[in-house]
């Protein structure tokens, strides 16, 4: 459950950075969320057509989680 709360949350941040951008939001954290959502994008694709998160990578993971915490961090 929390592979999908994350997932959700890392696609919502990549489509708010790409829509309109973040002024917020640092230029590596922009940079990064383009380069996790590639690698997400080539996860293979559950029954419903998104990617399946229980097939990432430990490393792929941690990433992701870092990448929240230090998106929330720069929001706050």
């Amino acid at each position: 459950m929390k592979a999908v709360f994350l997932l959700v949350a890392l696609l919502v941040a990549v489509v708010c950075v790409k829509a309109q951008g973040m002024p917020n939001l640092p230029a590596e954290l922009q940079g990064e969320a383009e380069q996790l959502r590639n690698e997400i994008s080539q996860l293979p694709k559950t029954e419903a057509g998104f990617p399946d998160i229980s097939q990432a990578s430990d490393d792929l993971r941690a990433r992701m989680d870092d990448f929240m915490a230090r998106m929330r961090a720069a929001q706050a």
